[in-house]
């Protein structure tokens, strides 16, 4: 075996080989410990479709570790410089042919590695201890309460909500235009698909003077409720 095969063979483990199919573990390790995969396989037109059948999405799920984060919008976010990578039915897929298939692998390993090097935010004690108190508070309204219920929206896109209960789907939010942006989305979308759905934010007035403005904004789409009252009941 000549020097430059060693170097590729040691490089990209090739695991499963067919006619016009092969399966590889790609030099990219996951932070729970997987390695990147790729399927490729040859169609007989001729083009070559790159897929990870959802297992890169899974490793990068499972790293990330928190059950309110919506994986399948954040590969999106980073696929969408790359106009032959996509998200499709929950894989990371390209389609390509032989004349673009090398610039194509390489987007497809750059989408990995921003996955691999992604480091969310976590939320801060002081809003988990708030989510703590409405939880407590809500579970005295509501019978049954579901935390972190996720909706579906007509775009195809799954939303997720802090607490839910049957048609009812409440959130908290700090008060900012890019929360406010961001619920509008959530509610639109989702009630386009699902228009029995009634929605609740309880927006943070402790540290805000502009809970009136945003308030305004959402109140068409939503119950609008400020923390300091729903801490005092």
């Amino acid at each position: 075996m000549n020097l430059s095969n060693l170097i590729v063979d040691s490089f990209i483990q090739k695991f499963s080989e067919k006619e016009n199919f092969c399966a590889f573990n790609l030099p990219y390790i996951f932070k729970n410990g997987t390695p990147a995969i790729l399927n490729a396989f040859k169609h007989p037109n001729g083009e070559i479709e790159l897929t990870d059948n959802g297992l890169n999405l899974q490793a990068f799920a499972e790293s990330v570790g928190r059950v309110d984060f919506d994986i399948i919008s954040k590969a999106r976010e980073f696929t969408q410089h790359y106009p032959n990578i996509l998200i499709r039915d929950g894989a990371l897929l390209s389609m390509t042919t032989e004349e673009d298939l090398t610039f194509d692998l390489l987007d497809y390993g750059e989408v990995l590695r921003k996955m691999i090097e992604y480091q969310p935010k976590q939320r801060s004690e002081h809003v988990e201890q708030i989510l703590n108190q409405l939880r407590t508070i809500l579970e005295k309204s509501f019978k049954h309460l579901d935390i972190n219920p996720e909706i579906q929206g007509r775009s195809g896109g799954k939303y997720k909500f802090n607490f839910g209960s049957n048609n009812q789907l409440i959130d908290f939010s700090e008060v900012n235009k890019r929360k406010t942006n961001e619920l509008l989305r959530k509610y639109v979308d989702t009630q386009n698909l699902n228009n029995d759905l009634n929605f609740m934010v309880i927006l943070n007035d402790l540290e805000n003077d502009k809970y009136k403005s945003e308030q305004s904004i959402l109140a068409e789409y939503a119950v609008v409720k400020p923390l300091t009252s729903m801490l005092r009941v």
